[in-house]
């Protein structure tokens, strides 16, 4: 858990030292933005789902920077059954206009999936399929490097990543969005991993909006005595923290 915090925290160290180095003209490009979200359900059961998201992302020119964290923590009557965190950082540079080259490094930790870390790095190349105000589409695809660690086991493995990322606004205050990145081991293909998010956004005040997302997270090949799949519905205010332009 240490080393899914550690990445968590050197991201975001990262992201803030980019933006204290920037000048003016470069500081106005940075979008950063909150996510809080609470569920309770007392009753016959008694289940709180308490999560927390931050964004910094910029895309100006021809660079397109992505830092994100999120994490959840659950109990139901008591006993803690979501315990989740997640690191990323993303950079893309286009090629032209409908092209363009991806990096990312991921680090996750799941305590209730026995994912004591999972380190992912993966160049890839990319395409826009649409690219406009109104839709945006991409696919890419790449080689991948995995570090984790599986209950006890510890391995490292090179795979091959497929993704795709779907925005569509729909009004100037409401956006649906979806993406999903696939991941297997070249060495043994039924080792994969699926990670699929939607959701909806919609605006409540200037700078203040609901969110309503789906995640699932697949693992052909969990832990010892764990479920392959984690599938999360969460409901969540975003608050956008971006300065003034």
């Amino acid at each position: 858990m240490q080393n899914a915090k550690l990445i968590v925290a050197v991201l975001f160290l990262f992201a803030f030292i980019l933006d204290a180095n920037a000048e003016d003209g470069t500081k106005k490009g940075w979008q950063r933005s909150a996510l809080f979200g609470l569920n309770v359900n007392q009753g016959n059961s008694d289940v709180t789902l308490g999560s927390l998201g931050l964004k910094i992302e910029r895309e100006k020119s021809k660079d397109i920077w992505l830092f994100e964290a999120e994490g959840s923590q659950g109990q139901t009557d008591g006993e803690t059954d979501v315990q989740y965190l997640k690191g990323k950082a993303h950079y893309k540079h286009l090629l032209n206009p409908m092209r363009y080259f991806f990096i990312g490094l991921d680090g996750s930790h799941d305590a209730i999936a026995d994912v004591e870390y999972r380190f992912i790095l993966s160049p890839a190349l990319g395409a826009f399929i649409l690219k406009d105000d109104k839709f945006r589409l991409s696919i890419e695809a790449g080689p991948a490097v995995i570090a984790e660690k599986l209950g006890v086991n510890e391995q490292e493995d090179l795979a091959v990543r497929v993704a795709d990322k779907f925005d569509w606004q729909i009004s100037p205050t409401s956006k649906f969005f979806q993406n999903v990145d696939i991941i297997s081991v070249i060495d043994d293909p039924s080792d994969y991993i699926v990670d699929a998010k939607l959701g909806i956004e919609a605006g409540i005040t200037d700078g203040l909006s609901l969110v309503l997302s789906l995640t699932d997270r697949y693992n052909n090949q969990p832990a010892d005595d764990n479920k392959k799949n984690d599938l999360a519905l969460i409901s969540s205010l975003r608050v956008d923290m971006s300065s003034a332009s």
